[in-house]
């Protein structure tokens, strides 16, 4: 099962995600449609989103949420949206 991990750092929120068991190409799939704005997750958190950037490197995927001037994003709520992507991911196999 996909494990991650949520940091806050200076530009929002930073995502790991590790032992995806070969759904890397899915999850990224999923992510990729938040970034275009096709975002299918539980939560408003989208709209406090300013940028979203993608990396698959050894095995994990980072990701790098930043929130728009005046916003904070919820780890939470990231939260939620993370256990969602990775269930669509799972289904997609």
């Amino acid at each position: 099962m996909t494990k991650y991990k949520i940091v806050e750092d200076e530009q929002g929120l930073k995502i790991k995600l590790t032992e995806m068991a070969g759904e890397e190409q899915q999850l990224l799939d999923e992510f990729e449609k938040c970034q275009q704005g096709k975002c299918s997750c539980p939560t408003d958190e989208y709209k406090k989103l300013d940028s979203m950037a993608l990396e698959l490197k050894e095995g994990q995927i980072e990701i790098q949420l930043s929130a728009k001037t005046d916003q904070k994003l919820d780890k939470e709520e990231i939260t939620k949206c993370l256990e969602h992507t990775t269930k669509i991911a799972k289904k997609a196999e």
